[in-house]
């Protein structure tokens, strides 16, 4: 793997937890909003702003951090396969 790869998942992985960031502050507004609107009572509304906001948050930030081992396992493979690719172009 290259530095090239390591580079572009580590920019994913920022892209996917600053994008589950932004849903998590979306949530929190429409919750505190939509709970202004009946209080003290159980509201469906609530639910359906979680599913709307709360699992694809969720999702991002899963991917992100996946992200961040990968370019993590990117960058600590990379030492050890450059002897490799030094040796395999010898004539």
């Amino acid at each position: 793997m290259s530095t090239r790869t390591s580079k572009t998942a580590a920019l994913v992985g920022f892209a996917l937890i600053g994008l589950s960031g932004l849903l998590y502050i979306a949530l929190e507004i429409t919750t505190k909003w939509e709970q202004a609107r009946s209080p003290g009572g159980k509201n469906l509304g609530v639910a359906v702003l979680f599913m709307i906001f709360g699992i694809p948050m969720l999702l991002c930030v899963s991917a992100g951090v996946l992200s961040f081992v990968i370019s993590a396992f990117a960058v600590g493979i990379q030492p050890a396969a450059t002897p490799y690719r030094e040796r395999r172009f010898d004539p």
